[in-house]
């Protein structure tokens, strides 16, 4: 460097220098990301969902129905209610849905069995599963 400023080769060399790194950082995949975090965000909203339909269920005095559909790969959410509507969720890739599972959350807010929903990552075999408690309709998400 001159005492007037950078020389040409100077300010050439800093701009590949940057230029390189930007490139490097775009072609980096984000899907793994991007996967993860809608993963995360699909088994936050089936929770709310699940709160909700119990809430539902007690202050309609409607059952609410929520069938696990591994076929579809889905969740519905049906409120026996004849002025509600009814809801789907669809698992996002790259999991799985493993188990068939008709539940019903009753007007008191309780399920009438202990059930057990496993999804499966295809990916890397991971198992997260939700368990149902007998009594107040609670539910329990654990990775395995």
């Amino acid at each position: 460097m001159n005492k007037k400023g950078f020389t040409l080769l100077e300010m050439i060399l800093v701009l590949s220098i940057v230029s390189l790194v930007t490139l490097t950082i775009h072609l980096i995949p984000a899907n793994d990301w991007q996967t993860s975090m809608e993963a995360r965000l699909y088994f936050e909203q089936l929770r709310a969902e699940l709160e909700q339909a119990q809430q539902l269920a007690m202050t309609t005095g409607y059952q609410t129905v929520i069938h696990f559909d591994p076929s579809r790969n889905c969740v519905w959410l049906r409120p026996s209610s004849p002025y509600l509507e009814r809801s789907q969720l669809f698992t996002p890739e790259p999991w799985q849905l493993m188990t068939t599972l008709r539940l019903n959350y009753l007007p008191t807010g309780r399920v009438g069995t202990f059930s057990q929903v496993n999804y499966r990552n295809t990916q890397t075999g991971e198992v997260l599963s939700i368990t149902y408690q007998l009594g107040a309709g609670r539910f329990e998400v654990k990775r395995r």
